[in-house]
């Protein structure tokens, strides 16, 4: 798990070549993009901006991925996102490959990162999360570019 600023995503665009496609579509962004999917570099790197009210941590559940990483990042408002190790894992929804997630239990070791407009996560495959919960605005507008490994 990685959690800093897009102005400092050039430290870690070296660890792949799509990771760093991925990196300079965010910079470039308009953040005017309505919700949507957008084919970055089909379906290897792709961005899903979303628009929504956060969440009570009761109503998420953790979940992971095999295929795909996520970077996480909030162009406006903040959130709490949740990451847990998988060494606590227990499967609440078993794996679909279709969707590429599986769901878990809430663990008992978690750690809360308080997402703030310009951050951004990334969670690589098989680290649990728990996004979108609330901080102290409701509001929030984020782009979870997904990176096929």
């Amino acid at each position: 798990m990685i959690y800093d600023l897009l102005a400092n995503s050039s430290l870690y665009s070296s660890a792949h070549a799509r990771l760093a496609k991925g990196f300079e579509w965010l910079k470039k962004m308009d953040i005017k993009t309505e919700d949507s999917k957008i084919e970055i570099q089909g379906e290897d790197v792709f961005a899903i901006v979303q628009s929504y009210n956060t969440y009570p941590k009761e109503e998420r559940r953790f979940e992971s991925h095999r295929t795909y990483l996520d970077i996480q990042y909030v162009f406006e408002g903040e959130e709490i996102m949740y990451y847990a190790p998988t060494s606590e894992l227990q499967v609440s929804e078993a794996y679909d490959a279709e969707r590429d997630v599986a769901f878990y239990v809430d663990p008992k070791s978690n750690v809360a990162i308080p997402v703030k407009a310009g951050q951004f996560t990334i969670f690589y495959p098989a680290e649990m999360h728990k996004p979108g919960l609330i901080i102290y605005t409701k509001f929030v507008r984020k782009v979870v570019v997904k990176v096929k490994l």
